[in-house]
């Protein structure tokens, strides 16, 4: 069964976004620079949905994926919650998603 999200006001949204999501200056998903042996740009904390822009939590982690050309310095983190995904990650991954996440 789907339960659509509960309607927000805009305002409110905005309020949220500036102060509880990682958020950049042009209104993006913030993410951390990439680290000099992996390539691989994380997603500042607290982790969003880069479908729906929900905060990320260990109950509605759906799974985390890496978009982007191999050998890349473009290469980001891409993460999908429960509701925007049927993919759940399986335990060793959620425990490196986590550590890679510490709040």
């Amino acid at each position: 069964m789907f339960l659509p999200r509960p309607y927000v006001p805009v305002g409110l949204c905005l309020y949220l976004l500036e102060n509880l999501m990682p958020i950049n200056h042009v209104c993006e998903i913030a993410y951390e620079p990439a680290a000099p042996t992996e390539g691989i740009r994380l997603q500042a904390n607290p982790p969003v949905c880069n479908r729906c822009w929900y905060e990320i939590t260990p109950q509605n982690f759906g799974q985390a994926s890496v978009v982007g050309y191999a050998h890349s310095s473009s290469r980001f983190e891409f993460i999908e919650c429960t509701a925007c995904t049927t993919v759940r990650a399986c335990e060793p991954e959620q425990t490196l998603f986590w550590a890679q996440h510490q709040r």
